[in-house]
């Protein structure tokens, strides 16, 4: 019996922590970040400083969230944009089952949807 070779881990899932299953929240927005690779087939996609700013920016929301609660961090409108560059130029690492709820990791669709809904609330309170 052969054993089935496992796969690296993807390049930009190399700085997150390691987590198993978790409905943390923050495991949930880091888990959505080792889901998205930049975009293939797009020469210099990834290396811009406004997707790693963005990048970062997820990493922070990830970190201001405690336990299963919705991030704390509140974004000014120019890094809102930054995020939304981000997440524009990047695609499922898997993409024939990635809106798929996984058994052994946290979701990172609903980590997709955390940082949506930060998104939302920075710019909501930027309005004020």
């Amino acid at each position: 019996m052969s054993k089935a070779k496992s796969k690296p881990p993807a390049k930009n899932s190399l700085r997150l922590p390691p987590v198993g299953y978790s409905e943390k929240t923050s495991a949930r927005i880091y888990a959505y970040l080792a889901s998205v690779r930049p975009l293939s087939g797009c020469a210099d996609i990834g290396e811009g400083q406004d997707f790693q700013r963005g990048r970062a920016l997820i990493e922070r929301m990830a970190m201001s969230a405690r336990g299963m609660s919705s991030p704390t961090l509140v974004l000014s409108a120019p890094h809102c944009a930054d995020v939304l560059r981000f997440i524009s130029q990047t695609e499922p690492l898997e993409p024939q089952d990635w809106r798929e709820d996984p058994e052994d990791a946290p979701c990172h669709v609903v980590g997709l949807h955390f940082v949506l809904e930060t998104l939302a609330r920075s710019l909501e309170k930027a309005q004020s």
